[in-house]
């Protein structure tokens, strides 16, 4: 007998043991209100390989600091329901304090107490990691002597775990961000907005003829030395919006800032329950030399992802042997599977069954 919710397959489908599916949940969205407002409830804790609460920020005496308590706790009791579940805590982001972070990695006594604070508050509140997110240049105000110092942070950062781990005996707590670390997620998305004047995607696969989206970071991080293993992909539940300023309608046409989605009234920005509502009626193109779509309706243009593009993308991570994929973020997606009526989390499910289906179809080839 066929299942009757495909989605569910989706969902309680494994990956293999050493792919990542990396979401975020951004903690913010806990406290919005009407069918914005995400719930640690709607968290499926099956539908990713590791959840990343964003964001905590640092205080004056360079601590770690929570801000979400409840939270915290109640996302880490998803646990229960799926012990293969990781789960954690992300420091850094936009609006992170980039000065004090600064002032904190270039001292080593203000990084050990940082350490230390790492240490006591993943700890209490039961994360099994850290994740430094690097939002270039918002975290290094100094460039590349913070760069510098980034480094000497993380490898103590990781010196720190594996001591503090065989002292007690727990498993050693994992660290994600760029050297001395467990996996490293590439913000390979926001390529493109509305600020350039010009329509474009934010993700391209390529850069119109020159590949630069992939070649360009291939090649970066191959000559820092990183696996590709411990790389994965970075995928925009979003998408960006564009208001066309002429007769043009293709890719670099000009333009200034689009309309908001239909929930987080956000301008420029559409998260992932809206283009439905934005694609009925509109002219649906093809990028062949980016490999994703757009649309357009009267002055409005959205870049956005289908499962074509997200197979492509897929395709072409497996190909270079990434460590999988990391999305940003489940409260972008239609969480409550009510304003698409696609199911619950269409997007992220949609992208996990491309990672399975291309799995599936190397291990043909290989047998």
């Amino acid at each position: 007998k066929k299942s009757q919710n495909p989605g569910h397959a989706v969902t309680k489908a494994k990956l293999r043991e050493k792919d990542k599916l990396v979401c975020y949940i951004s903690s913010w969205s806990s406290h919005c209100q009407g069918m914005t407002q995400f719930k640690v409830d709607h968290v499926d804790p099956f539908l990713c390989t590791h959840l990343v609460v964003a964001f905590t920020d640092i205080n004056g005496s360079y601590e770690l600091e929570p801000h979400d308590h409840q939270l915290y706790h109640s996302f880490n009791r998803l646990k229960l329901r799926n012990p293969k579940l990781k789960a954690l805590l992300a420091t850094g982001g936009q609006h992170f304090n980039g000065t004090l972070f600064s002032q904190m990695i270039s001292i080593k006594a203000h990084r050990t107490a940082f350490i230390h604070s790492v240490l006591k508050v993943v700890r209490t509140f039961g994360f099994d990691g850290l994740d430094l997110v690097q939002k270039y240049p918002y975290v290094f105000p100094r460039g590349l002597k913070d760069e510098a110092k980034f480094t000497s942070l993380a490898r103590e950062l990781r010196l720190a775990f594996d001591r503090e781990s065989s002292r007690s005996g727990k498993r050693r707590l994992v660290l994600s961000t760029t050297l001395y670390v467990d996996f490293i997620s590439l913000m390979s998305y926001d390529l493109h907005g509305p600020w350039q004047g010009v329509t474009g995607h934010s993700s391209p696969l390529y850069s119109g003829g020159t590949s630069q989206n992939d070649l360009y970071l291939n090649i970066y991080w191959l000559y820092r030395k990183i696996p590709a293993r411990k790389l994965l992909l970075g995928f925009a539940v979003y998408s960006r919006t564009f208001e066309l300023q002429g007769r043009e309608h293709g890719m670099g046409a000009p333009a200034k800032e689009g309309g908001p989605g239909k929930y987080t009234k956000t301008t420029g920005f559409m998260e992932n329950n809206s283009p439905c509502y934005y694609l009925h009626g509109a002219t649906v193109k093809w990028s062949k030399n980016q490999q994703v779509p757009y649309a357009y309706k009267g002055k409005q243009w959205l870049g956005f992802e289908n499962k074509h593009s997200l197979r492509k993308k897929v395709k072409w991570l497996t190909h270079l042997d990434l460590g999988g994929a990391m999305v940003w973020s489940l409260d972008l997606d239609d969480f409550t599977g009510t304003s698409c009526h696609h199911g619950k989390y269409p997007f992220i499910k949609q992208l996990k069954s491309s990672l399975l289906a291309v799995i599936a179809t190397q291990n043909t080839l290989h047998t």
